[in-house]
């Protein structure tokens, strides 16, 4: 199962409105949790496979004004890791971190990266940081990722 759920937000923690936080909780930290509590007996009922969670680099290295999708983020990973123990070996249980996804959601963020660090399409120079704000991404280049991940690949990997 590939357990993927996200939305985002950007604003100075102060900012956030208490029902702006719940929502991205919801999506981003509940949503993945519901996604298992549906998945795992289906899959057990199956004789076992996989789920891979998205995480978020932002789970780990948080930018400025992203504090309840980071929290979110990194809750994800706290409970695939949880998860990989309660249900291996039969259920293979893993995450991804990936950095920014380029999307029409993270579109609008990119006003708030050094200009310095990006070209005028929004992408960062070769020469640009490792900075979690400044790494930009494909979706071609996370589903290799998430392929990877995949049950005929891992056939022994839980709890990354």
């Amino acid at each position: 199962m590939f357990n993927n759920a996200g939305v985002g937000g950007q604003a100075p923690l102060h900012k956030w409105a208490p029902e702006e936080w719940d929502h991205l909780l919801a999506v981003n930290l509940t949503g993945v949790y519901l996604g298992f509590r549906a998945a795992v007996p289906h899959i057990r009922a199956a004789g076992g496979g996989s789920i891979v969670s998205t995480a978020s680099i932002s789970g780990t290295r948080p930018a400025a004004g992203e504090a309840p999708y980071a929290a979110a983020k990194a809750g994800v990973a706290a409970i695939t890791a949880s998860a990989a123990l309660e249900y291996g070996p039969g259920i293979r249980v893993n995450s991804v971190s990936p950095g920014m996804i380029l999307t029409a959601l993270t579109e609008p963020l990119l006003q708030f990266l050094p200009m310095s660090e990006l070209d005028m399409s929004g992408r960062p120079h070769s020469d640009a940081s490792d900075s979690p704000t400044t790494l930009l991404t494909s979706w071609s280049s996370c589903a290799r990722t998430w392929h990877v991940s995949s049950p005929d690949r891992t056939s022994s990997s839980t709890g990354a």
